[in-house]
């Protein structure tokens, strides 16, 4: 399989307001969700070096770091082939790095992707490239505010090829109604109350539901549910969550 090389600087530019941590510090975390890749490395540099490296299956989300602010360097392999290379200027706030998208043998780089660009990241705003299902990097901001004894959810459809699909979230018969989650990026963050709630995932536009499940919501977090393919085709949702700062 030929090398997938894509530069693309990104700038993350975090408002000081709102209740954000007074501590100069940035924190991240990587989510590995390039479809059916089970072999992924990555590594996290600066000018001084390495500052984190390791290995991620599908579906594995790692541990905050915490780092100073400052440009990084973001590499991924699969199989020793490199596939993603982005510099990253982390402000300070708390991130997921969630990586999305396939690996195409033979595939040539996207011309948009191939070229140098810059993305400028305010608070509350993601950073996503135009590369059809290619490899990618989906900055999620994982600041939020809520009322006490509340919570937040937001939905990601990872599923390359996959059409638009929407979202019902029903407590107690009261129902919250995500109209369009599209790939590849996050949808809006809606507010819930704490306890159980179920949850349906529907092609949108189409009362053909592709997932009902349910979930307990404790208070003052962040959920983060990322849709995806399980090896049986179907689709499925992973969770992972965020606490207020």
């Amino acid at each position: 399989m030929k090398s997938l090389r894509i530069y693309i600087p990104i700038l993350l530019f975090l408002s000081c307001s709102g209740g954000e941590s007074e501590k100069n510090i940035s924190e991240f975390r990587i989510a590995q969700f390039i479809t059916e890749s089970n072999n992924i490395e990555y590594s996290i540099s600066n000018e001084k070096g390495i500052v984190e490296k390791g290995k991620l299956n599908f579906k594995k989300v790692t541990e905050y770091l915490s780092t100073e602010p400052g440009t990084y360097n973001l590499t991924i392999k699969e199989n020793n082939n490199l596939i993603l290379n982005k510099k990253i200027g982390m402000g300070k706030g708390k991130y997921t790095l969630c990586l999305i998208g396939e690996v195409l043998k033979e595939q040539k780089a996207n011309k948009i992707t191939s070229k140098q660009k810059m993305h400028n990241i305010v608070a509350g705003a993601e950073g996503t490239t135009s590369n059809g299902y290619l490899p990618q990097l989906i900055i999620l901001n994982d600041y939020f505010s809520v009322k006490k004894g509340k919570s937040k959810i937001r939905f990601i459809h990872t599923i390359p090829g996959l059409t638009d699909l929407s979202a019902k979230i029903n407590k107690e018969r009261k129902t919250k109604t995500i109209k369009k989650v599209k790939y590849p990026h996050p949808s809006e963050s809606h507010t819930l109350k704490t306890g159980k709630h179920s949850i349906k995932i529907y092609y949108k536009d189409s009362p053909l539901k592709v997932l009902d499940t349910s979930m307990r919501i404790d208070q003052n977090k962040l959920y983060t549910s990322l849709l995806y393919r399980n090896s049986d085709n179907q689709i499925e949702m992973y969770v992972i969550k965020s606490d207020k700062h």
